[in-house]
Formats: C-alpha cells, sequence, structure tokens
C-alpha cells in the first residue's frame, strides 16, 4: 500500500477572533481554551508536509491575522512550499492595517485572501455583531 502526502492542507492558525458576531458558533463555545498553533510546531509540520503541497490554507473558526507570529508562520510556509504552491488566508478584514497588509504583498506571503463579511441587519437597520477589540 502506498501512503503519499497531502496535496491540499488546511489548518486553523488560531481558534480566537477580534469579533463576537451573533451568528458565529464560537460565542456558543464554553470552556474552549483559546489557543494557537506554536511557530515550532508549524515549522516542523511545514518541513515534513508542505513540499508535497499545492495550496495551503490558514483559516477556520478563528481569525488567523490575531495569531502573534502570523507573518512569521506565512514566511515559513513560503519557505518550504513548492514554486507555483497557493497559500490562502480567511480574515474578517478588520486586522488588515497598512502595516499588515504590507509584507503580506511586499513579501508575496499570500496568493488569496478571502474577507468574510458575516453580518445582517435587525428590524432597525442596525449591524449585528460587534467588534470586542480592535
Amino acid at each position: 500500500m502506498t501512503h503519499s502526502m497531502p496535496s491540499v492542507l488546511q489548518i486553523e492558525p488560531v481558534n480566537t477572533c477580534n469579533f463576537s458576531c451573533a451568528m458565529c458558533l464560537q460565542t456558543s463555545w464554553e470552556d474552549v481554551a483559546r489557543r494557537h498553533i506554536s511557530l515550532g510546531t508549524f515549522s516542523s509540520l511545514a518541513e515534513e508536509v508542505f513540499p508535497s503541497l499545492d495550496r495551503l490554507v490558514l483559516y477556520g473558526w478563528g481569525e488567523p491575522l490575531t495569531h502573534p507570529d502570523f507573518l512569521d508562520l506565512l514566511r515559513t510556509a513560503k519557505r518550504y512550499l513548492p514554486a507555483g504552491a497557493v497559500v490562502l488566508i480567511a480574515t474578517n478584514g478588520a486586522l488588515l492595517s497598512p502595516e499588515t497588509a504590507q509584507p503580506l504583498v511586499s513579501e508575496e506571503l499570500v496568493d488569496d485572501i478571502a474577507v468574510s463579511i458575516d453580518c445582517f441587519e435587525n428590524a432597525g437597520g442596525a449591524a449585528v455583531g460587534h467588534t470586542t477589540d480592535t
């Protein structure tokens, strides 16, 4: 039996978020430790698995830009991914400041950025969902 590495990998770098949106399942999580993947664990995984990838997806239930070493995660990913591999992140966009976005673009750390706009309006027209930390 032949075992091969995956060609696409999705990693949830954090399970924390800077928003507390009414429709998000995170608001119902009780007693869940808020954590992020360590740079060391990510680097070990990158060294072993990333050379076989065509696509790396960095998102999940959390906001990846809240990771304290997010740019270093992306730099590590680019170091181990083969030429032509695609890196995708999904974000709520609130933390995409010029200081954050500049290295993403100038260092070509990501190939695709999906911005999630998950809010709705109540009967009064005000947006439901709010930031807890900006």
